[in-house]
């Protein structure tokens, strides 16, 4: 596999992104209220990425998918449904982070519609960038777990604190989940859906 193809999902979130976002912040302020312009953003933003992820890497994603047996796919989910609940319990013990609540706001502002971007949108971008690309300049499975979970956490927060430690966590479940299942983008994902469906769920109707 080609270099400019291993790196091209860390090209598509942090450079795309930024030129996204530009974009996004000039045109819809003419087209959405002031109060709902941040969440409607996020929406649209991990819509399209989503779809250019889909249209460059979905010979990929349907190649590990097929590569999973139903028992595995069901495992990964019962473990992602534990982890969750047990990440959470720990969450509740430490100050909530700013990405934590900024995801809360969302999710209360536009309801259902959030549903697909941050339980689906946005594991699937994520698990590109954080272990797939990062798996391929990293080969070393400890050292990659370290550098995408510190990485996957650095990029969901604000600033540096002790509530980093729920992402880092979230991250090396993750990673290895990504790395028991021989780089199976698709293991990974799942895993990250599950966590982020289960979490939409509830804010949405607990």
């Amino acid at each position: 596999m080609k270099v400019k193809e291993d790196f091209n999902p860390l090209f598509i979130y942090f450079g795309i992104m930024l030129l996204l976002q530009a974009g996004l912040s000039m045109i819809l302020p003419s087209f959405v209220p002031e109060d709902y312009l941040t969440a409607v953003s996020f929406i649209v933003l991990y819509t399209i990425m989503f779809g250019i992820f889909i249209a460059v890497y979905w010979k990929k994603v349907l190649e590990d998918f097929k590569k999973l047996s139903w028992k595995t796919i069901l495992i990964i989910i019962g473990i992602a449904a534990v982890m969750f609940f047990a990440i959470e319990f720990l969450a509740s013990l430490l100050p909530k982070a700013a990405n934590e609540e900024s995801i809360i706001d969302i999710i209360h502002q536009c309801g259902i519609w959030t549903l697909l971007p941050i339980a689906l949108f946005g594991p699937f971008a994520e698990e590109m960038v954080f272990r797939y690309s990062f798996s391929t300049f990293v080969k070393k499975d400890t050292i990659f777990l370290i550098v995408s979970s510190l990485v996957f956490a650095a990029m969901h927060m604000s600033s540096i604190g002790i509530e980093m430690i729920v992402y880092v966590i979230m991250g090396l479940f993750l990673g290895l989940v990504y790395l028991k299942t021989n780089k199976n983008i698709a293991a990974s994902t799942i895993a990250h859906v599950v966590n982020n469906f289960i979490e939409v769920i509830m804010l949405l109707f607990l």
